[in-house]
């Protein structure tokens, strides 16, 4: 049920159709909040990596590298279709405004060093990912 409702528009385009206008549109409204955005990223099994040579797995990395940007512009399509064809069967979206969603992530965001240090998770690669991610709302004009 998570998978459903994190990919809702894919899976009431691609198969739970059916499901779901037997059940008399059980589901009639999706929050868009762009929490989850899914994107293609290879994962593989470690044991399974460290056994390439070192030359396999840099040509396992540039080829995602080459390809990475489009694999995410077809995903960016998909959901965005699957999005229109779910709306076509009747579930009505809701988008908050970007100042409330700003305000949101702020509020969410004050949590987040308790969050890192119950994880275990590395505050160095967060500090990374905060500092790529304010150099795209900077593109974006957020």
């Amino acid at each position: 049920l998570v998978g459903l409702l994190l990919s809702f528009s894919l899976s009431i385009d691609s198969g739970f159709d059916e499901g779901f206008k037997r059940r008399n549109q059980l589901i009639k409204f999706g929050f868009i909040d762009d929490q989850v955005f899914y994107q293609y990223t290879p994962i593989m099994n470690r044991r399974r990596w460290e056994a390439f040579s070192g030359a396999e797995r840099a040509l396992l990395m540039r080829s995602w590298e080459a390809t990475v940007d489009e694999m995410r512009s077809f995903a960016a399509r998909e959901q965005a279709a699957a999005r229109d064809a779910t709306a076509g069967k009747g579930v009505f979206f809701f988008a908050p405004p970007n100042a409330d969603r700003k305000a949101m992530r702020q509020t969410l965001l004050q949590e987040q060093s308790a969050l890192i240090e119950a994880l275990g998770m590395d505050k160095g690669f967060v500090d990374r990912v905060q500092a790529a991610l304010t150099v795209i709302d900077r593109k974006r004009g957020d």
